[in-house]
């Protein structure tokens, strides 16, 4: 993918000197090459492919790159780029300036303590041989401590903003330039001179380009959970990021089971929405983006999104807890 990007980016480069030189006419082609190299290039990073690790001590041979001496081992969250709730844990091997990630998917990281997270793995493994790798590596694991659930501001609420709100500006901003450009009289001489053309075309180039760089760089960037729900034996815990923490009497809770369609890139699948509404504050609108955890049955549909998001391995704890205590 990283070498789509630098493809995109060199044939934007390319189409503003071709635009400079009076070539303007293949300008367009150019920057096209760009665009279709980092689409191609997208998806071939998607395409999953089967690989082995050889461990021996502190020796970790991947099959399909060179081989690792690990002299520092780190342990994190694995997210879900866009979405940025967790799918499972990751251990990060460095050593030699060299850095291989391997995820385990589907993991809560119970009896890990975790830094911070990543949203990209070279490889990826089942609960339990990721286990057996880390263990093997000597990572000395914990008990498993009480219920920890952290809830994610969902980007499709308001609060969570949109991965694509650089580029959404960004086309507004070209299409208010057009406007002007192109319905007032300085447009008109500006655009009457080869001198202003030249002038357009790098500055619209230009405002796309930052769009992109921006969505590129935002995109990077992991959303930390903003909110954690734990379990006492008679009262939920919700604690914020400030380190204020309400206790919620179970007795107190009502629930609510919803169905929002979700439309992505890949199909549209029914995610499950459980709205806790609590006294003395608004409800908690919480959704799993899994589409393996939909509710059985047909519960009623809703128009509006979860405002929080909970990880994969998650989510059937919260609901185990909620049923324990007589909510579900």
């Amino acid at each position: 993918m990283f070498a789509g990007l630098g493809g995109l980016f060199g044939c934007g480069a390319g189409a503003v000197v071709l635009a400079i030189q009076d070539q303007v006419e293949i300008a367009p082609y150019v920057a096209g090459a760009g665009g279709l190299a980092y689409f191609v290039s997208t998806i071939a990073a998607m395409i999953p492919q089967q690989v082995t690790l050889e461990v021996t001590g502190k020796r970790v041979v991947p099959s399909w790159r060179a081989a690792i001496e690990v002299d520092r081992i780190e342990i994190g969250s694995w997210v879900l780029a866009g979405v940025d709730v967790a799918t499972g844990i990751v251990v990060t091997l460095r050593g030699a300036g060299r850095t291989l990630r391997i995820g385990g998917d589907k993991h809560g990281g119970e009896g890990y303590t975790l830094g911070d997270p990543t949203r990209t793995v070279d490889c990826q493994l089942p609960r339990e041989a990721f286990d057996d790798l880390v263990k093997g590596l000597g990572i000395i694991t914990h008990a498993e401590g009480p219920l920890a659930v952290p809830l994610v501001r969902s980007s499709q609420s308001f609060g969570g903003g949109s991965s694509d709100a650089p580029w959404l500006i960004t086309i507004s901003l070209l299409g208010v330039l057009g406007l002007v450009v192109g319905n007032t009289s300085w447009g008109e001489v500006l655009l009457a001179s080869p001198e202003g053309q030249l002038g357009m075309a790098v500055v619209s180039g230009g405002l796309a380009v930052t769009g992109i760089c921006w969505m590129f760089v935002r995109s990077r960037r992991v959303r930390v959970a903003e909110l954690e729900l734990g379990e006492e034996s008679d009262a939920l815990v919700i604690r914020d990021q400030g380190g204020a923490v309400q206790r919620v009497p179970w007795k107190a809770i009502e629930i609510e089971k919803r169905t929002y369609s979700v439309t992505s890139r890949v199909g549209t699948f029914a995610m499950p929405v459980l709205v806790l509404s609590l006294p003395e504050r608004k409800p908690l609108r919480l959704g799993a983006w899994d589409t393996q955890l939909a509710w059985p049955g047909q519960p009623a549909k809703t128009w509006r999104a979860p405002t929080w998001i909970v990880g994969t391995a998650k989510w059937p704890k919260l609901l185990d807890a909620l049923e324990r205590h007589g909510r579900l």
